[in-house]
Formats: structure tokens, C-alpha cells, sequence
């Protein structure tokens, strides 16, 4: 079994690894990081923000891009593929809100108080913003991390599995908006998490 000591060690100082150690203390308390033992984080901590960087751009080449929470024609908000700002932009800053049993809500910093939402359980379905105070399943999510701060975050809606956030036909074009479709590991949904403090 790992530990985090052996995953993380040894311990390091700069910045660039700071917003890892504090995702691996949440993803802990969320019961996600399996098979890793560590100390949970203060019960006082300030969230830890970041930023999700997509990387479809590995595919069609130019700059990657960020998730971003973007007013939308007919949602209040929805999740789109924008310029990588994170350090500026609080727009493409999130935070875990943990739910218990590896579930978690997903909550914009700029629109605070609001989560990512599966609109519906099918291929190509909508990627809004929803308020974090609705019960509803479809703000629950999980995140399934791989390695060096890369994973997937799947959809629980309504205790389902096997659908996660993805970009449209593996494209690298801002303004994009992001969808439901089936996991299949593919560069269209995989995800980087950024430290705001050493992004751009």
C-alpha cells in the first residue's frame, strides 16, 4: 500500500507542489486518495483552489486551455474552455466541497456558491453551473486522479457511474462548451489541476 509520504517524498519546498499537498489532504478527507495514509487537513483550513487545465491540445496542438464559469444564453452559467488565466481569473478557480464516501461537489471561486453540474446522464449532454445548496445528485462528482496532479472527473448523478466531463470532439477552441459523455480516459476528459500561485 502506498502512503502519501512515499508518493510525496521527499518533501518539497517550492511553490509549484503546494496545491498537491493540500488536493491530496481533501482528496483523503473524501475517501478518493485509495490506498494513501496521511494526516487530514485542518479543520480550519482556507479551501484550496485550482484551476482544471484540459489537454485536448496534446491532439490538435497550440496552448492548452481552462475550465471556466461563463454566463450562458440558456443556463445562468456554464462550464467552457477558455485561455488559461487561473492566477487572475477567479472564474477558473474551483474548490472541493466534500460530500463524504469520495463524493464531492465542484464550487467556482468567482461565482461563489455555485457547482458543476451534469444537466442528464447521455452523451452530449450540458455542463452548468448550478447552486451548491441543491440537493440534487447531479452536482456529485468524483475525482478520479492518475498521476502527477492528471485525472477525470466522473459524474455520480444519481449514483451512476461511468460519465465524465469532457470536451467536445477532443477540440482546443475557447469559448467551447463542455459536456457529458461516456469515460473513456481519452485526452478529451483528461484534466490537470493547477496551482493558482504559480499559474499564469
Amino acid at each position: 500500500m502506498m502512503t502519501l509520504g512515499a508518493a510525496l517524498a521527499p518533501r518539497i519546498e517550492r511553490k509549484a507542489m503546494r496545491l498537491r499537498h493540500k488536493i491530496a489532504s481533501l482528496l483523503l478527507a473524501a475517501g478518493m486518495a485509495a490506498g494513501i495514509t496521511a494526516a487530514a487537513a485542518p479543520a480550519h483550513a482556507d479551501p484550496a483552489y485550482f484551476g482544471f487545465q484540459t489537454n485536448t491540445n496534446v491532439i490538435t496542438g497550440g496552448a492548452p486551455l481552462c475550465l471556466e464559469g461563463t454566463p450562458a444564453p440558456d443556463f445562468q452559467y456554464r462550464v467552457t474552455t477558455q485561455p488559461c488565466h487561473v492566477a487572475s481569473n477567479f472564474a477558473q478557480q474551483w474548490t472541493f466541497q466534500d460530500q463524504g464516501g469520495g463524493v464531492v461537489k465542484v464550487e467556482n471561486r468567482a461565482l461563489s456558491g455555485w457547482c458543476i453540474e451534469a444537466n442528464a446522464i447521455a452523451n452530449g449532454s450540458a455542463v452548468p453551473l448550478w447552486p451548491c445548496s441543491s440537493t440534487e445528485s447531479n452536482l456529485r462528482w468524483v475525482w478520479n486522479p492518475t498521476i502527477f496532479g492528471f485525472g477525470f472527473l466522473e459524474s455520480r448523478i444519481s449514483g451512476s457511474t461511468g460519465h465524465c466531463l469532457d470536451v467536445p470532439m477532443t477540440q482546443t477552441l475557447a469559448g467551447l462548451w463542455t459536456q457529458v459523455y461516456g469515460c473513456n480516459r481519452s485526452y478529451a476528459q483528461l484534466l490537470l489541476l493547477l496551482d493558482p500561485a504559480v499559474s499564469s
